[in-house]
């Protein structure tokens, strides 16, 4: 559905922001007069957003932090838990809805059965480039903050975010589309 302008309503990219997309369009097609338009990936989203074929959109720090600094887009919040530390004069969507959190991560792994030593081998010296000024450098100029983490720490975040997630699809009804 589109405005009177010809403008779709809101965005959501697949890929990476996909899982929080699901509860967020879920939320806003009962609340918004506009129907979501789905992307088959980042880039095309953010082009549209930028040409004024979607109204917004929901995207990651990375792909808009570029476009937000140099004025093609506005940000309105961001899903993490506190402010970003590239755009700190950016709310966080828990400010106006407490303990609202939906991050975008990265993370490393490698497949079952590697040598616990060469696993925590791997995981320091990443831990150690990662914590590199110029790394974290390069990481806030594109919209992100740098987490590095222990290997269980890490397993322990993403089984939270499995259990989390999968209630919040489970209660929702949501069901896989082919």
């Amino acid at each position: 559905m589109f405005d009177r302008r010809g403008v779709a309503g809101f965005g959501f990219p697949a890929g990476i922001a996909a899982r929080t997309a699901i509860v967020r369009e879920r939320s806003l097609r009962r609340s918004a007069r506009r129907a979501p338009s789905r992307y088959k990936g980042i880039p095309p989203a953010v082009t549209d957003i930028i040409g004024g074929r979607v109204a917004m959109l929901f995207t990651t720090t990375i792909s808009a932090a570029p476009h937000i600094k140099s004025g093609k887009l506005r940000a309105v919040a961001i899903t993490s838990a506190k402010r970003q530390s590239s755009m700190p004069e950016v709310p966080t969507v828990g400010e106006t809805l407490p303990r609202y959190r939906a991050e975008a991560f990265q993370g490393m792994v490698m497949p079952a059965g590697v040598p616990q030593a060469i696993v925590g081998k791997l995981s320091a010296e990443v831990v150690r480039i990662l914590q590199l000024p110029e790394i974290v450098q390069r990481f806030q100029l594109d919209g992100a903050d740098v987490a590095g983490s222990t290997p269980k720490e890490f397993d322990a975040f993403l089984q939270a975010e499995m259990q989390k997630w999968g209630k919040v699809i489970k209660d929702a009804g949501i069901k896989a589309e082919q």
